[in-house]
C-alpha cells in the first residue's frame, strides 16, 4: 500500500513540475506577444495556446471556453440577422483554396489565441 502512495505522490510531482513548466512557458511567449518579439513559428502561437487550454486552471479555461462559444453564438446570430451566414459558409467552402483568405484566417487565429492565452494567464 505504501509503495502504490508513493508511486502517486510521484506521478503527480511529475505531473505538477510539467504543469508548471509549460504554463511558464506560455508565460515566456505571451511576454514576447507583448514585447513585439519575433515568435519562432506561426504554430508556436497555437501550440502553446493548446498546451494553456490542457494544463491551466479548469476553471479558468471553462469560463475562457465558455467566453469563446459566447462570442460565436453572438457572431452567428447577427450573421443571422444580417443575411449573411450563407456568405460565411461560402467563404469557408473557400478558405482552403484561396491563399490569401486562409492566410487571414491564420493569423486572426494567431491573434484570437494570444488573447484568450492572456485571458487564462491573467486569471490564474
Amino acid at each position: 500500500m505504501n509503495f502504490e502512495r508513493e508511486i502517486s505522490e510521484n506521478t503527480m510531482k511529475v505531473s505538477n513540475e510539467s504543469i508548471e513548466q509549460e504554463l511558464l512557458s506560455a508565460e515566456a511567449l505571451w511576454n514576447q506577444v507583448q514585447n513585439n518579439e519575433t515568435i519562432k513559428s506561426d504554430s508556436d502561437i497555437l501550440q502553446k495556446w493548446r498546451d494553456v487550454i490542457l494544463h491551466a486552471n479548469p476553471n479558468v479555461v471553462c469560463r475562457e471556453l465558455d467566453r469563446i462559444l459566447e462570442l460565436l453564438i453572438l457572431q452567428d446570430e447577427v450573421l443571422l440577422e444580417l443575411g449573411a451566414s450563407s456568405r460565411v459558409d461560402e467563404l469557408y467552402r473557400q478558405m482552403h483554396s484561396n491563399i490569401s483568405l486562409k492566410e487571414k484566417i491564420e493569423m486572426a487565429k494567431q491573434d484570437f489565441a494570444i488573447q484568450s492565452m492572456g485571458n487564462i494567464l491573467s486569471s490564474e
